[in-house]
């Protein structure tokens, strides 16, 4: 499918809407600008652009893909389906720029709308923070090792506010440095 049309080409059907409809293989482009994504599906691209006054393009569409990511918990490649929406607004390059500084208004160096790097913007800003795996999900266990574990969020702001006991049993951080010179406990104790 391709993703660039000339301003020509989209003017030639004034009142009626372009439709653009198929999938695009944007998989290469999107790894090497994310190094954390393993894999990407073609991207199924549904929409239309409709030409508003002839020098304005009113692109809408919806993205589908699916990415593998690697888990944010165990770093197991996981499978992330996304259903994404798109929508941009482009100004020919005869009108002043002064008209394009609304937000998602863009304003064309050129005589044609290229969708590939807005498409790549759009999947790349919707990246999930947290990804889980299936099990992952339905588990609550967390992973955990020799003097190490993984607290959940709600489990950590808990244990935050709990006083860190020594192994005497008090909340002193210098209670560990008592027995570091017992002959001066000693003496104190005689005075």
């Amino acid at each position: 499918m391709k993703l660039k049309w000339a301003l020509t080409e989209l003017r030639k059907q004034p009142n009626e809407p372009f439709i653009i409809s198929g999938e695009a293989d944007l998989k290469k482009d999107l790894m090497k600008r994310n190094k954390d994504i393993i894999d990407v599906s073609p991207i199924k691209i549904s929409g239309s652009i409709v030409p508003e006054n002839m020098d304005q393009f009113l692109v809408t569409a919806t993205l589908q893909l699916t990415l593998v990511l690697p888990s944010t918990r165990s770093l197991t490649p996981t499978r992330v389906p996304l259903e994404l929406p798109f929508t941009e607004l482009y100004i020919s390059p005869d009108r002043p720029a002064e008209e394009a500084e609304q937000d998602l208004v863009f304003h064309l160096e050129k005589h044609s709308i290229d969708l590939q790097k807005p498409i790549e913007d759009t999947i790349l800003t919707a990246l999930p923070l947290k990804v889980l795996t299936e099990e992952e999900r339905k588990s609550e266990d967390l992973p955990s090792g020799n003097d190490w574990k993984m607290l959940s969020e709600e489990d950590y702001q808990q244990k935050r506010h709990e006083p860190v006991l020594s192994e005497r049993g008090s909340a002193s951080p210098f209670a560990v440095l008592k027995d570091l010179f017992p002959e001066t406990d000693e003496e104190s104790s005689k005075n």
